[in-house]
């Protein structure tokens, strides 16, 4: 979510249809492998794109060379054989591909504004996606919106925790992007938060000023100083 452009070129596709295409989604549907062709080298692909509960298509991308699993994606558009989608950081890149007539395989480009890939991939089963993290119950006071500021991007973060019946359910999404699962670990005034599906974490502790005090940890190795405050209601 946070990678450098050598790690967004190898990342992409799906999560939301709008409707009038809705009809022409489940041909794209199933589990893709293949291979992204970018500037600084070729890596493995593997997408899922199926259905959620309700009906709405959803995806979910794997980088076995960057230890990124099931990561969930967003804005994707059919249009034909066309098929759209975006990174999950919102306007980090989009990927344009064209499903074949059979079906089988979809190739396209993939564009990030100052440099582009292409990429190539095969129908090879159904989708499978990641089962929901299981957590334990957070205490009260960790639970609502907060948000925050990567100190060396500039990227603004945004963490929903709530308590369910199951357990504690959060959510993470950089610069208005997809909202990324979370596992949630808490112990005491300390809380980590651990996006599973890429490999990266914040770990803070939450302070006098009411502020969950901490870092953010990529999946490339990088740390940044991270704040969150709640969001104003």
């Amino acid at each position: 979510m946070t990678h450098t452009l050598k790690t967004s070129l190898l990342l992409a596709t799906v999560l939301a249809a709008t409707t009038p295409a809705f009809a022409q989604a489940p041909r794209a549907y199933g589990h893709w492998e293949g291979v992204l062709n970018s500037p600084f080298g070729s890596a493995s692909l593997l997408v899922d794109i199926g259905a959620d509960a309700v009906g709405r298509p959803i995806a979910a991308i794997s980088l076995p060379d960057e230890n990124v699993n099931g990561l969930p994606l967003g804005n994707v558009k059919f249009d034909g054989d066309t098929v759209a989608f975006e990174l999950p950081t919102s306007g980090e890149g989009t990927f344009v591909g064209t499903l074949s007539s059979d079906g089988k395989s979809i190739a396209g480009t993939f564009d990030k504004g100052v440099a582009s890939a292409d990429f190539s991939m095969t129908r090879t089963g159904d989708a499978r996606f990641p089962v929901e993290p299981k957590n334990k119950p957070v205490d009260a006071r960790f639970v609502g919106e907060w948000t925050g500021t990567l100190a060396s991007s500039g990227h603004d973060v945004r963490v929903s925790l709530s308590n369910q019946s199951g357990g504690a359910i959060g959510r993470i999404s950089v610069e208005n992007g997809v909202g990324v699962p979370l596992g949630i670990e808490q112990s005491g005034d300390m809380l980590k938060l651990n996006i599973l599906s890429a490999n990266e974490s914040f770990s803070g502790r939450l302070a006098p000023s009411g502020k969950l005090v901490g870092d953010y940890f990529s999946g490339d190795g990088a740390v940044q100083p991270l704040s969150l405050a709640r969001s104003e209601q």
